[in-house]
């Protein structure tokens, strides 16, 4: 016996409406909820990484770009002053080198001879000049170191060849031994005795009878040489004249006696 089956209608639709339902899968609300208290406020990002906290005031950026403009100028400026000065002493030292050259043209070579002959010359002159005796420096000295109460009869100068220098004798007569005495304290005064007499030696005291007064002589080395008058005792005004006969007088003395002055060497 023969079997069919056909199905209905209707199951068609019904598997479609069910895999339709399979292929949209069901649509999940998920509620969001909104609050103010746990929202977390993330600060903008400041440029160039510096916090904002940290960057520098307008005035302050102002202040220091003012003063680095400053140093610049003054930098600049002494640099252009430099370089002025340095032209500057270039120019003169040119002009220097040029005066120079004009002079050696206009003076020319000198000789070597001569120049040898003038230092010889001028060798010769200072020696002179340093051996050189003036009989007015020991009249100087006798004028500023005879004591008034004392007279000279006479006054001997000899060249001592072993010393180089001069000795000076003397010759008087002192109305006591005191005033002899106060004699050679004044001779050995600092004044003299450091630049003019070296050494004093007291010579045949004797009494004179008839005048009551004491005769006696002083030899001294006087250091003479090689110094001048006007160099010897600066101060003083007065020098005593020398007569062409070759005697003098003693101002401060009590009277005027000749006093014959002798340049024999010994």
């Amino acid at each position: 016996m023969p079997f069919s089956f056909k199905p209905t209608q209707a199951e068609p639709n019904v598997k479609a409406e069910a895999e339709v339902k399979v292929a949209t899968p069901a649509t999940v609300t998920i509620p969001v909820f909104s609050t103010n208290a746990n929202r977390i406020q993330v600060p903008p990002s400041p440029v160039g990484g510096m916090p904002l906290n940290e960057r520098e005031e307008p005035d302050k950026i102002s202040f220091f770009r003012i003063l680095l403009y400053v140093i610049l100028g003054i930098l600049v400026f002494s640099a252009i002053a430099l370089f002025g000065y340095q032209r500057y002493l270039i120019s003169s030292i040119d002009s220097q080198k040029k005066n120079l050259d004009e002079k050696d043209n206009t003076v020319g070579s000198i000789n070597l001879e001569q120049m040898r002959s003038l230092s010889n010359r001028i060798k010769v002159v200072s020696q002179v000049l340093n051996e050189h005796t003036s009989v007015n420096t020991a009249f100087i000295l006798l004028e500023k170191s005879i004591e008034n109460p004392i007279t000279y009869k006479s006054f001997e100068l000899t060249k001592n060849i072993l010393t180089k220098n001069y000795d000076l004798k003397i010759t008087g007569t002192a109305p006591s031994y005191k005033s002899i005495a106060q004699q050679i304290d004044t001779f050995n005064r600092d004044e003299f005795k450091k630049d003019y007499i070296s050494a004093i030696d007291y010579e045949n005291p004797s009494l004179d009878t008839a005048s009551g007064r004491i005769n006696f002589s002083l030899k001294m080395a006087v250091l003479i040489l090689g110094k001048l008058p006007e160099d010897s005792f600066p101060k003083s005004k007065e020098i005593v004249d020398v007569e062409t006969t070759g005697t003098t007088t003693i101002p401060n003395a009590t009277s005027s006696v000749p006093i014959k002055a002798s340049t024999t060497p010994n």
